[in-house]
């Protein structure tokens, strides 16, 4: 056998070399190529990671740009340029309203407004027959056969031939509900003749004619859905809420958010002055926000503001504030009377709620009489479903009652709430004469008060020197303060009643002998009588003042609490008037209570994924 030669070994092992070092470059080569693959990844998730965070402000930024359109109403949503927004500047085919892509920075982003419309409607009823004929005509108006209002047309002999009444601020929804009319045609003279009946003037749908040779007629359930659709779209439905859809977009990458826009609310704040300026002393605490049309004086130190502080003027002596969310001076100016429309809230209370109309003496209402508890479905007032004024008249309380409450000229109001949210207004004064506590509603979240007049918010003279108001107190026209105001306290001790036992000052559900105030809840009357004696009354009248608001206070100009501002000077340090604000009551509003308009706030964000076409 012949072995191999050295020349041949060589040559074997030479091959073998070339094999490992084709096998090792082609393995470097396969992680080189992943190195670089994987780098150039991750540059572009870099990349993909900036322009969606980019993306994701520049959305950001669209949000407030909305805000700014709505506020403004600028012309691309008021498209009709009439100065409000409402569903007539809306595409019929529900898409909204789209601004299209708009630049900004390294991308744009793009708005798209959706709604939610008030169906508030006027419905106008007008006949027309020979200037001889004199008539009644009773009107009904129904809603899935359930009475939503009623009123009386009349026609006497001069009146213009043409005679009309309208039903205002109809809440109608004629795609899930039907709506009808019952009449009841009453002749007294004339000729005889047909008397016809049209809905809607300006429209003019002719809906039924009384030909009836001089006899009653009664109509019912006569089909009107198609002419308060008519009015809707000829009226136009204004905007509850916005729903508006913001998608920002860099390169490829787009992010989008969605977010409600409501009005503003009056209810945010602790304390509203539409003119002048406001003033807080050393250790006055606000729990949130504060408006003055003018200055806001801070007279010693601290002052303690949770929410923000805003003044159409200066904030003099800032140092002596804590601004735990900040301040704004040269604030925009709000009116008060340009968003409350009295014939408005007329109008909710005709339609299912009640309006009192003006009696000697004042309507008083008893909020601890309405019981809406044992029976949701029919409230009732005193045990029967209506309300009896001074003068003897009742008012039905509806089934579907929503809350609102109105009186012409002055009302007067106190007592314990439960089972239901109101809102009282008054077209003159409004008297506080007791208590005013809230409870709780049948669907266990806390009731809501809201007390409105056009002038002044009164305490009044009777009322107990401990006294507790929960509520939000509005004066359009004017301020609040006691009836028998005096800044000395000389003239009021002997009218408002003198507080003995134990008493829950602080409301924090116990009677403590010390409370954090440093009254002693267990015996008031020992508690009093042991101040200094001084020229606050003496004897039976030498008795402690407290006073505590929870809720907000707004006003046309300023306000005082009058007997209870004066007996702070000899209350030993301890305090007596409390304005608690309520934290809860923008989340809780009372029904009905009036909003800011043209003034928009965010009330709910979220990121959603982006919608076609953005």
């Amino acid at each position: 056998m012949k072995s191999k030669g050295l020349i041949s070994v060589f040559r074997d092992e030479k091959g073998v070399a070339l094999m490992l070092a084709a096998v090792t470059m082609a393995v470097l080569s396969v992680v080189a190529a992943g190195v670089v693959i994987l780098a150039f990844k991750e540059r572009q998730i870099d990349v993909l990671n900036e322009e969606g965070m980019k993306a994701f402000y520049i959305a950001e930024a669209g949000i407030q740009r909305a805000r700014y359109m709505l506020m403004s109403l600028d012309d691309t949503i008021d498209v009709n340029g009439d100065d409000k927004i409402d569903s007539r500047d809306f595409p019929g085919d529900e898409s909204g309203i789209d601004t299209g892509q708009v630049n900004f920075g390294d991308g744009s982003y793009r708005l798209t407004f959706g709604a939610e419309f008030a169906s508030y409607v006027n419905l106008t009823f007008y006949l027309s027959g020979t200037p001889h004929d004199e008539y009644v005509v009773d009107f009904t108006l129904k809603e899935d056969g359930v009475p939503i209002g009623s009123t009386t047309l009349e026609r006497h002999t001069g009146d213009p031939q043409h005679v009309e009444i309208t039903f205002t601020d109809i809440e109608a929804d004629p795609s899930n509900h039907n709506y009808a009319v019952d009449m009841a045609y009453v002749p007294i003279s004339g000729s005889g003749n047909p008397v016809f009946l049209r809905v809607n003037k300006g429209v003019g749908h002719r809906i039924h004619t009384f030909n009836t040779a001089g006899h009653s007629e009664t109509v019912t359930d006569l089909s009107i859905d198609q002419y308060i659709s008519d009015a809707q779209n000829k009226q136009g439905m204004s905007v509850d809420e916005f729903d508006v859809t913001c998608t920002g977009r860099v390169g490829n990458t787009a992010r989008s958010i969605r977010f409600t826009v409501s009005h503003d609310t009056f209810l945010k704040y602790a304390r509203f002055v539409e003119t002048g300026n406001l003033g807080y002393g050393a250790g006055a605490h606000l729990y949130s926000e504060v408006y003055a049309g003018g200055n806001i004086d801070l007279d010693g130190y601290p002052v303690t503001f949770d929410g923000l502080a805003s003044a159409g003027g200066t904030i003099n002596n800032k140092s002596n504030g804590i601004f735990n969310s900040g301040y704004i001076e040269n604030a925009t100016q709000i009116t008060l009377d340009s968003n409350v429309d009295l014939d408005h809230y007329r109008a909710l209370a005709d339609s299912a709620g009640l309006h009192i109309d003006n009696t000697n003496p004042d309507p008083t209402i008893n909020l601890s009489l309405f019981d809406f508890v044992t029976n949701p479905s029919q409230p009732t007032y005193n045990g029967n479903p209506y309300y009896t004024d001074p003068d003897g008249k009742n008012y039905t309380i509806p089934s579907n009652f929503n809350g609102t409450i109105f009186v012409e000229g002055d009302a007067r109001v106190s007592g314990h709430l439960e089972g239901e949210s109101v809102t009282i207004y008054a077209s003159d004064d409004m008297f506080i004469t007791g208590e005013t506590i809230m409870g709780t509603n049948n669907d266990s979240t806390p009731t809501k008060m809201g007390l409105v007049a056009w002038d002044y918010v009164y305490i009044d003279e009777y009322t107990p020197r401990v006294l507790r108001i929960e509520a939000a107190l509005m004066a359009v026209k004017n301020n609040w303060r006691p009836n028998d105001y005096n800044d000395s306290y000389d003239k009021s001790p002997r009218t408002h009643t003198v507080p003995t036992g134990s008493y829950d000052l602080d409301r924090n559900g116990s009677i403590e002998a010390l409370n954090a105030d440093g009254w002693n809840e267990e015996d008031l009357l020992s508690d009093v009588n042991n101040l200094t004696t001084n020229n606050f009354g003496t004897g039976i009248y030498k008795k402690i003042w407290f006073l505590a608001i929870k809720g907000p206070i707004i006003t046309k100009n300023g306000g005082s609490a009058g007997a209870w501002t004066s007996a702070g000077s000899y209350s030993s340090g301890r305090p007596t008037r409390k304005y608690l604000g309520d934290p809860d009551i923008a989340f809780y509003p009372p029904p009905n209570f009036p909003v800011i308009l043209n003034r928009w706030n965010i009330t709910g964000w979220r990121e959603v994924e982006t919608p076609a076409g953005h």
